[in-house]
């Protein structure tokens, strides 16, 4: 659980760095968990709350919105790695 953790804030940081300097007000940010695993279930709970976070502090993102985009994996490695790309 704390790799996955790490590896969520490895990639929202990786994709906060890309988006900032863009025109855009809206970055957005995306995970494929199995939503129905106990894992999946607490990642998607964390994970709306540091957007909600992020998204109440202007400091962090000034004129920018965090936006996260949740998929079901229902379990499937296959599903997980194809809604990636």
């Amino acid at each position: 659980m704390r790799g996955l953790v790490m590896l969520i804030c490895v990639l929202i940081t990786a994709t906060l760095l890309s988006d900032v300097f863009s025109k855009t007000d809206t970055v957005n940010i995306g995970a494929t968990l199995s939503l129905k695993s106990p894992s999946g279930e607490v990642s998607v709970i964390a994970m709306r709350a540091a957007v909600d976070d992020i998204n109440s502090d202007p400091n962090i993102l000034p004129g920018k919105r965090l936006n996260l985009s949740v998929h079901d994996a229902n379990f499937s490695g296959f599903l997980s790695i194809i809604d990636g790309n």
